[in-house]
């Protein structure tokens, strides 16, 4: 039957046959963390998910691939893996606050947990962006309903849903058989939280 993954998924001996379509989410944190060091900060922070993952992963190395190439120090004080809850959000920047180590910027692997992140900041009286600019992942619905509104990184889910469609029916109607990878972009999409003055 035709499968079209909507994530870039190869198997360990290269066996399979399936059709991808996937945003680069490497290249998302690399792009917000690099934004950050456009701006000249230093002191940049990060809260990812299960490095065990996949997405986990690639997310991270984004990051870590931005600070070396920026020779921005990494402070490991400063990273704090979540579970792309917003709970965990909230967990890992209370951890930061009473370890007295707020980045100036923070990266955050997903709008749920930069959601998280971002409330406990208002609640302990820091100010966004001016005490702790914030950039999350995914640019959900959500992003836009907080207060500053979320900068996010757009992983263009209508994109990869449209071209998803396309491949399958392409192996459907046209009979097509060799296997097809799309890559996308991500796209910054800046708004209040990560607002440079």
């Amino acid at each position: 039957k035709p499968v079209v993954l909507t994530n870039n998924y190869q198997s360990l001996k290269g066996e399979d046959h399936f059709d991808c379509v996937y945003i680069d989410t490497f290249e998302g944190v690399y792009m917000a963390c690099k934004y950050f060091i456009d701006h000249g900060f230093q002191k940049i922070g990060y809260i990812g998910g299960d490095t065990s993952v996949q997405t986990g992963r690639e997310r991270f190395a984004g990051f870590m691939k931005a600070m070396n190439e920026g020779n921005v120090p990494i402070n490991q004080k400063l990273l704090k893996e979540g579970d792309f809850s917003r709970e965990s959000g909230e967990r890992s920047m209370e951890e930061l606050i009473s370890a007295g180590t707020v980045p100036e910027a923070l990266v955050v692997a997903n709008d749920l947990m930069a959601i998280g992140a971002l409330k406990v900041c208002k609640r302990r009286g820091l100010r966004i962006p001016q005490d702790v600019a914030i950039i999350g992942m995914d640019n959900t619905d959500l992003a836009t309903c907080t207060s500053p509104e979320l900068s996010s990184i757009n992983m263009k889910e209508e994109d990869i849903g449209r071209h998803a469609a396309q491949l399958l029916m392409e192996r459907i109607l046209k009979g097509r058989m060799e296997k097809q990878t799309i890559r996308l972009q991500p796209e910054l999409c800046q708004r209040g939280s990560s607002a440079h003055t």
